[in-house]
């Protein structure tokens, strides 16, 4: 490995601060699932869950493919090192909230399907 990605490891890939944001989306979601249980349950309208699907696998598909052979300007790589795994944590974060509310359906019995348990 050369000097540059040992020095890109060692000064930002590791550093705790450098994976804030998902951890934030995480702790807002556990605090949103928390007041959701003392509340009376709520659905969401079919537009608003349309609209949030569509948004998170947007989303979900663009962090993962989106670089995959391209070459982006400094700018636009600069504003995907920096966002994309807050987004994709976002996107995931949708997914587990619609999973947990109820609302998730066809993806919550997916994911809920007897074959994943070992």
């Amino acid at each position: 490995m050369s000097s540059k990605w040992d020095d890109f490891f060692r000064i930002l890939y590791i550093k705790p601060y450098a994976r804030i944001g998902p951890y934030l989306v995480g702790i807002i979601l556990g605090y949103i699932l928390f007041k959701k249980e003392q509340q009376e349950p709520r659905k969401l309208r079919l537009v608003t869950l349309s609209a949030g699907w569509i948004i998170a696998s947007g989303i979900t598909l663009a962090c993962l493919f989106g670089p995959y052979h391209q070459h982006f300007s400094l700018v636009t790589r600069s504003f995907y090192n920096a966002f994309h795994h807050t987004c994709f944590a976002a996107s995931l974060a949708w997914v587990i909230y619609v999973c947990l509310t109820g609302q998730g359906d066809f993806v919550n019995s997916f994911l809920s399907w007897k074959a994943w348990i070992p």
